[in-house]
């Protein structure tokens, strides 16, 4: 008996590789965003992106781009108001999240990404918008910001800002060069910081403090950990 599908693991049309690591990799780091979308240089800076993509051992001139681009199934692309390529996840994608497999190309229509309940919380009733000011409610009780699934931003790389205000268990820093993200414009473009990601065994900032952080993602916006004061701290 032969399987329905020649090609069992045909990842895309007319290629014999299978590419289900690295589209399970892009469809992760899609689904961990509020819209499952992602500027398309920043997901191809994703370390899973780059590591599946680098053990397929592709000929240079295979670019993610079009790999991700053969499968309109999963994968939408358009371009943002700043020019740049975004890519979204399609509503099949978020079937496939990983273990499940890639179903093969055409095998199933293709129907638009319905928008996640959630997002109208996003406007002007949400968590957020009716706790202007309230940001221990918003992001402590109802999204429990500091158990979200993660996105490292920027590769990783460590950014520099300076500490805004300290609330007890969490404050805001802002950044020294604005976060290019689609999230960074949320909360007035402040990163949140919680306790538990300060390095040092640190337990608090105090407004003023110059810090290093690597920026995060998850479905509250921007976040730093790794969190590591750059001066030490005056003593009175």
């Amino acid at each position: 008996h032969h399987s329905p599908f020649a090609h069992p693991t045909m990842s895309i049309p007319g290629s014999d590789v299978d590419f289900t690591g690295f589209f399970h990799a892009a469809i992760a780091h899609l689904a961990c965003r509020p819209d499952c979308s992602s500027l398309a240089d920043k997901l191809m800076q994703d370390p899973a992106v780059q590591a599946t993509w680098a053990a397929l051992l592709l000929p240079k001139s295979r670019k993610m781009d079009d790999v991700l681009s053969a499968r309109p199934d999963l994968f939408s692309r358009s371009v943002s108001y700043s020019g740049k390529a975004v890519m979204k996840l399609q509503a099949l994608a978020l079937h496939c999240l990983p273990p499940t497999p890639i179903p093969p190309p055409g095998s199933t229509p293709t129907a638009p990404l319905l928008p996640k309940a959630p997002a109208s919380s996003w406007n002007s009733k949400g968590s957020w918008g009716a706790q202007q000011g309230g940001y221990g409610g918003g992001w402590g009780s109802s999204w429990d910001g500091p158990e979200l699934p993660r996105q490292p931003l920027m590769g990783g790389e460590a950014l520099q800002g300076t500490v805004l205000e300290w609330k007890g268990k969490f404050g805001w820093i802002e950044p020294l060069e604005a976060i290019d993200h689609p999230l960074a414009t949320k909360h007035n473009a402040r990163v949140y910081v919680h306790m538990k990601d300060l390095a040092d065994g640190r337990q608090s900032l105090r407004a003023g403090d110059r810090v290093t952080f690597q920026a995060y993602t998850d479905n509250s916006g921007i976040g730093a950990e790794a969190v590591h004061l750059t001066e030490p701290p005056m003593t009175a």
